[in-house]
């Protein structure tokens, strides 16, 4: 056995939402059902490139509870990535050298290959609680959990698909329909372009309010596909209040009966991806409801043995923090 140590992480919580709304099992029971049906891990596994070497795979998978009143067992799983034939990169760490030597490693063993990203997870029902990787992230969860369950195991039909969306702000319902705009704040590249010289060159003579700013750049491209359909974009903004104001503010397409319960849930859909990129906050007639609204986290101090968190303590502290959640009514379990 080696040598156990304490590390410092952040758990998320994400809701599987299947795109087909006639769906009746949850992502718990499917995914059980799946890994029964294919029980040796190798055999699980997706290539990740054209060349057939890099692959990601569910590992170990299992049932953990809690004693007492505490909900029903959660399937606790880890979700693995590697590259056959990888080797790794380390430095010879010497005082006194002018240049650190680096040098390539390779598995020690012919059957061993490196651990190049790892996610660990917990399912119940239909809400999942994620500590990913640098390397693993959510997207790659919900990315392989939607070819595990349909092109490999077969278990929702072909045309159905997953989706790990963020928390929709239960605390705040009152304000839902109160939403009048969302502010961003995110790197969008500008150009700077005159009314009264459509060629960008101006005369020297236009007042600096008079200059408007042609947003571009992926930033603005991945931001229009996030919500190009609930709000109205601009196609030029004026330099002197994004200057000033250093944000984005779009309003709401909202017709008389729109209900604001449809505006958060595609907010939860489409910016499930997005976490330091892009802040984002919604304004209200009567508040905010700001990003951490929607992306539940928390920091967990867990135990690490022989390279992996100790599964008989991660998965029920995930267990107790969803707990948690509902009893302080972020969300219904």
């Amino acid at each position: 056995m080696g040598a156990s140590n304490i590390r410092r992480k952040t758990i998320f919580y994400k809701r599987a939402e299947f795109t087909q709304a006639a769906q009746k099992e949850t992502l718990q029971s499917l995914l059980d059902a799946a890994l029964k049906t294919n029980r040796f891990p190798l055999r699980r596994r997706m290539a990740q490139s054209g060349d057939e070497k890099t692959f990601q795979f569910i590992n170990y998978n299992g049932k953990h509870g809690l004693n007492g009143d505490g909900p029903q067992n959660c399937l606790g799983a880890e979700l693995f990535s590697y590259t056959e034939g990888a080797d790794q990169s380390a430095l010879e760490v010497q005082e006194g050298k002018e240049e650190i030597d680096v040098k390539s490693i390779l598995p020690p063993n012919k059957n061993q290959e490196f651990l190049e990203g790892a996610v660990y997870f917990s399912v119940l029902g239909n809400h999942v609680i994620v500590m990913q990787s640098s390397a693993l992230r959510v997207q790659d969860l919900e990315r392989h959990l939607n070819w595990f369950l349909q092109n490999h195991s077969g278990v929702i039909e072909e045309g159905n698909g997953l989706v790990l969306v963020d928390a929709v702000p239960l605390m705040k319902k009152e304000e839902f329909n109160d939403a009048k705009s969302i502010s961003i704040t995110s790197p969008i590249q500008f150009s700077a372009r005159s009314p009264l010289s459509p060629n960008g060159v101006g005369n020297g003579r236009e007042e600096s309010k008079s200059v408007k700013l042609s947003p571009k750049g992926l930033g603005w491209d991945a931001l229009r596909s996030m919500v190009g359909d609930l709000f109205d974009l601009p196609n030029y903004l004026d330099a002197d209040e994004i200057l000033t104001s250093h944000e984005l503010q779009l309003k709401w397409k909202r017709t008389p009966d729109a209900d604001g319960s449809d505006l958060m849930a595609s907010i939860a859909r489409k910016l499930r991806h997005v976490t330091d990129e892009l802040d984002y906050e919604i304004r209200t007639r009567s508040g905010k409801i700001s990003r951490d609204d929607f992306k539940l986290a928390a920091p967990i101090s867990i135990e690490w043995l022989e390279g992996r968190p100790r599964f008989d303590r991660l998965f029920p502290m995930m267990l107790e923090w969803l707990e948690s959640l509902a009893e302080n009514g972020r969300l219904e379990l």
